[in-house]
């Protein structure tokens, strides 16, 4: 009894964990400012809708592109990168 208790916590938890997951995603996405996900290599591994029309890219095309190595113009490139520093 108690292992069935402790799986359907588990499954509760894992369904919270996801809607919160796609909550968050929705989010990000309807952000009109330009969200992007670095690893720490610098390495780009996600990218919102508001990144791809700043920055010209797909959101498919960001991922696996250095961060610095986007074409940052108007002072961005000197608050993105201290920031990363």
């Amino acid at each position: 009894m108690q292992k069935a208790n402790a799986e359907l916590l588990r499954l509760r938890a894992l369904e919270e964990l996801k809607e919160k997951k796609a909550r968050l995603a929705s989010l990000i996405d309807s952000m009109s400012e330009a969200i992007l996900e670095i690893d720490a290599f610098g390495f780009i591994t996600m990218a919102n809708p508001a990144a791809s029309l700043l920055f010209g890219f797909s959101q498919k095309d960001f991922e696996g592109i250095l961060v610095f190595s986007l074409p940052l113009e108007n002072g961005l490139g000197q608050v993105g990168s201290s920031r990363l520093k």
